[in-house]
Parts: structure tokens; C-alpha cells; sequence
């Protein structure tokens, strides 16, 4: 059993290398001050959600990150290995269509996480269990219109949008190719994505978490100045 987990992880870094996937914790520069856990860390919301509700945003993030890309990673390993007759999947079918649909929920939690430091800074911040990405993006741009013209606020908001535009419900429901037997003849090219897709469009859900967390960084600092301006 030993020798099983070896190669999945050599095969997990293997697939990791030839599509650049990357998490949290592999980018992390520990003795950098300027790496994003002390930038995030020294912003006003990590106290007030540690000290009020005891969450540790930052491992939650990086966690969140790494199921990410255990996720992402064996999509891609799995892809090759199911069938595509109509009716007919595999063992490998199910495999695939499961770490698509966990991944796919990874993403969603960790842009939620990401709504819980966001709602410190609006001006009525919502009850933590009313609290969605979504919803408090809008609710930002509500509260301050000076972001629309902010690069990294229109960053977070095409987030957002392709967030939305991921639809897990839909894919749960309508783009598995075990499900594609019981969909109307006329609903079959109508929007539904070719499962074999789905790697490379939740890669890109993953960049936008890794490679892009100085955007997150820096809107948070911006709303840190936006809170410190007396209100006349």
C-alpha cells in the first residue's frame, strides 16, 4: 500500500509540473515580510475575525489551496481514463466527475472565505451566516463607488463573474456524461460544457487564487485606507 501513495504522489507532482499547478503553501517565501501571509496578517481584519470568532483565515486559505490543487491535479491524471460513450462511464467516469465536483466546491469555499474579510470593511457588515462572495463584492462597489475605477477591485469582480458563470449546480446536474442519457435531445448543446474541459478552466480558477493573491493583497490595503479616512 505504501508503494501505491509513493507513485500517486510522484504522479500527482508529475502532472503538477506539466501544467504549473500550484497552491498556497508552494509559493509561500517564509522569511519574506513582504510575502502575502505578513501582508494579510497585519491587515485590520485578521484580528478582529480571530479574536471575535477565533478563525484563522490564513490556514484556512492555504488549506483551502492545497485540496485545490490535490483536486486539480487528478483531474488531469484521470481524464485520459474515462469513457466517452454516452451511457456508458466507467470506474474512472465517476472518479473524474467526483474531483471535478470537489474542486469546484474548494473554489467556491475559499472565495467565500475570502467574502468573510471583505464583510469587516462594509459599512453594515452582514451576519457571518448571510455572508457570499458574491454578495459582498456587490455590496463593496454599493458602499464605496471610488472602486470601480480600482484595478484590483475590477480584478475581484471578473472573479466573481467567472465564478458565477462556473454554476456548480449546472454541472453537477447537467454536464456529467453519467447524466447525459436522461437530458432532452434539444437541451444537449444548449450551454453544457464539454466535461473534458474542466481541468483547464478550473487551472484557471486556480491562478486566480495562487498567482494573483498580491490583487487580493493589495485591494485589502486599499480598503484599509478607504476605512481610515475620517468621514466628514
Amino acid at each position: 500500500m505504501e508503494d501505491f501513495y509513493i507513485g500517486l504522489n510522484r504522479e500527482i507532482q508529475r502532472v503538477s509540473d506539466e501544467f504549473n499547478i500550484k497552491n498556497l503553501i508552494s509559493i509561500q517565501d517564509y522569511y519574506n515580510e513582504n510575502d502575502y501571509w505578513p501582508c494579510l496578517a497585519n491587515f485590520s481584519f485578521f484580528n478582529k475575525l480571530f479574536d471575535v470568532h477565533h478563525y484563522h483565515f490564513l490556514y484556512e486559505i492555504q488549506g483551502l489551496s492545497s485540496q485545490i490543487h490535490f483536486g486539480l491535479a487528478n483531474c488531469f491524471l484521470l481524464r485520459d481514463k474515462i469513457s466517452q460513450r454516452r451511457g456508458r462511464p466507467n470506474i474512472f467516469n465517476h472518479r473524474y466527475t467526483f474531483m471535478i465536483e470537489s474542486t469546484i466546491h474548494c473554489v467556491y469555499a475559499y472565495w467565500n472565505r475570502v467574502g468573510l474579510v471583505l464583510n469587516t470593511y462594509l459599512i453594515k457588515p452582514k451576519d457571518l451566516k448571510r455572508v457570499y462572495f458574491s454578495g459582498v463584492v456587490h455590496q463593496l462597489l454599493t458602499d464605496y463607488p471610488q472602486l470601480a475605477e480600482n484595478e484590483d477591485f475590477v480584478w475581484i469582480t471578473n472573479v466573481k463573474n467567472s465564478l458565477e458563470a462556473l454554476n456548480r449546480n449546472e454541472f453537477a446536474h447537467n454536464n456529467s456524461l453519467i447524466m447525459q442519457d436522461f437530458l432532452p435531445e434539444y437541451k444537449e448543446d444548449e450551454g453544457q460544457m464539454d466535461l473534458l474541459a474542466f481541468p483547464e478552466l478550473l487551472l484557471t480558477h486556480n491562478r486566480y487564487i495562487v498567482d494573483d493573491i498580491f490583487n487580493l493583497v493589495e485591494l485589502i490595503g486599499e480598503l484599509e485606507q478607504i476605512i481610515s479616512i475620517p468621514k466628514v
